[in-house]
């Protein structure tokens, strides 16, 4: 659709939960952004109760090292 048009995705949901190694998560990132090739990219989700904080906080993590997010809170 071009560089104009956002992509908005939620990771799969597996990837969340416990037991997933931080590498598979990374990887999932990794390509999901290469195959983005640079567009407006939003990715959210909720948590949820089977989820671990671990997983979110690495993508997260991962995003603010790389400077696709900003550690920010709006109050």
């Amino acid at each position: 659709m071009g560089p104009d048009f956002e992509i908005n995705l939620a990771p799969p949901m597996e990837l969340l939960m416990g037991g997933v190694p931080k590498e598979e998560i990374l990887g999932w990132l990794d390509k999901t952004i290469l195959e983005n090739q640079g567009g407006p990219l939003q990715i959210a989700y909720h948590i949820e109760p089977d989820y671990e904080i671990g997983n979110c906080l690495a993508m997260h993590e991962e995003l603010e090292n790389r400077g696709l997010i900003s550690n920010i809170r709006l109050y």
